[in-house]
This record gives C-alpha cells, sequence and structure tokens, in this order.
C-alpha cells in the first residue's frame, strides 16, 4: 500500500530544537489541534521537512564529526550529498587553483602541498568505482575548503577569495 494511504502516527519524536525551530514546531501543532479532519474531507494535507547539515557559529547546533569509529551513530550521504561536500576531481581542483593564485604552477611543490592534504577527510575524499571492492579503481575528490590551505603557500590575484 502507498505510504500516502496510511494513516499517520499521532506523535513522532523529534530532537532538541532552537527557540526558531520550536516556534515553528508549536505553530505546526496548534494548526494540527485546530483543524478538524474528518474521514469524508476531500482534501488533506501532508508536510514534508526536509533536514540539512549546515555549518554553524552557533552553539546550539549538534557537533557532528567524519570518523571511522564502528561505534559512533551511522549517518547516509546519498551521491548528491557527497557531491556537494566534494565537488572537484583533480582537474578541477588545479584549474580554480591557476585561475585563483598568480604564482601557481603545477610542479613537485604543489603536489608536495596537495598530497598530504590528501589525508585529511576535511579536503579529499576517493570513491571507488565499485564500492564493495577495495581493488577497483578509485577517483579522488575535493573539498572547496582546501583552498584555504593553498591560500597560505600561494599568491591570491586581485579579486579573488
Amino acid at each position: 500500500m502507498p505510504l500516502g494511504f496510511v494513516a499517520p502516527p499521532a506523535d513522532a519524536e523529534s530532537v532538541v530544537v532552537g527557540s526558531d525551530e520550536a516556534n515553528v514546531v508549536q505553530y505546526l501543532a496548534s494548526l494540527a489541534s485546530s483543524t478538524d479532519v474528518k474521514d469524508d474531507d476531500p482534501y488533506q494535507v501532508s508536510l514534508t521537512l526536509n533536514l540539512r547539515m549546515k555549518r554553524t557559529s552557533t552553539c546550539d547546533g549538534i557537533k557532528v564529526a567524519i570518523t571511522d569509529d564502528p561505534e559512533a551513530p551511522k549517518v547516509f550521504l546519498k551521491e548528491e550529498d557527497f557531491r556537494k561536500r566534494y565537488p572537484w576531481d583533480y582537474g578541477q581542483l588545479t584549474d580554480r587553483l591557476r585561475k585563483r593564485y598568480t604564482d601557481f604552477k603545477t610542479t613537485r611543490a604543489y603536489h608536495d602541498v596537495r598530497k598530504p592534504l590528501m589525508k585529511d577527510a576535511k579536503y579529499c575524499m576517493s570513491r571507488f568505482l565499485d564500492p564493495g571492492n577495495p581493488k577497483s579503481a578509485k577517483k579522488v575528490f575535493f573539498s572547496p575548503q582546501i583552498l584555504d590551505e593553498f591560500d597560505k603557500c600561494y599568491t591570491l590575484k586581485k579579486g579573488s577569495a
């Protein structure tokens, strides 16, 4: 039976929310309690709530870290989530660095800066062609955060940042 025809649960558990989120939840709850829904009503509306991870400097955010700890809570990323976090392959990274710095060249010095950064998941992640086979071909993708490290080594062009 399609999910749209199954009666929703009366209550659902959620995480602790900040004051803005609490106001939205309270408003939606007041709407739900003030509305009389009858089985023979011709229209009913459902609410879709999308959660997205976003970096924040406020203290009410939930702390998250990438880890290989088997006891850590599991979070699954879809392909599009991965590509948002790591949008550039080697060629795209190199092109961006050429456009960003006045003194950038694809030399040993560039590779000496890039290769150690590839060990940090904050800057880089590898994807296997066959995720179940660790011997399959892989491709490396880079996060825009890696630019902060290259900024320490090269001179920015005017207007780049």
